[in-house]
C-alpha cells in the first residue's frame, strides 16, 4: 500500500505509518464488535420480532417451558391486539407478568440492540 502525506489534485495522501495505524485501529474495532455482537443465527429468534407468527420457535436457545409459554401467548387474542399497538420492548414488558420466562428471553435478546 503506497501512502504519503501531501495534497495532489485535491486528493490527500497519508503516510505509511498513519495508514498502518488506521488499519490496526479498524481491525481492533472489528474484533471488539465481534466480541460484543457475536454472529448468531437469527432464524430461531423470529418469535421475538413477531410472537404471533406461525413460524416455529425451536432450537437450542428456547426451552420447552418457553415454547409452552409462546404457544399460550399466541392463543391470547387480547395480547395480539395490544401487540399491534405497542412497541416491541413495551409489549415484552407488558406480557412479562403472564409469561415471565418468555418475556425475559425476549428482553435479553433485544437488550444488546438498544444501544446500537
Amino acid at each position: 500500500m503506497k501512502c504519503s502525506h501531501s495534497a495532489i489534485n485535491g486528493k490527500i495522501l497519508i503516510s505509511a505509518g498513519l495508514c498502518e495505524t488506521i488499519i490496526k485501529h479498524l481491525k481492533s474495532l472489528e474484533e471488539k464488535m465481534s466480541f460484543y455482537f457475536p454472529l448468531a443465527s437469527t432464524e430461531c429468534l423470529g418469535w421475538v420480532r413477531d410472537p404471533f407468527s406461525s413460524a416455529p420457535a425451536v432450537g437450542k436457545d428456547i426451552t420447552l417451558k418457553e415454547q409452552e409459554e409462546l404457544t399460550e401467548l399466541r392463543q391470547d387474542r387480547g395480547l395480539k391486539l395490544s401487540f399491534a399497538d405497542l412497541l416491541l420492548d413495551s409489549f415484552c414488558l407488558a406480557s412479562a407478568k403472564e409469561f415471565p420466562m418468555l418475556a425475559n428471553k425476549a428482553i435479553l435478546t433485544l437488550l444488546p440492540l438498544s444501544t446500537t
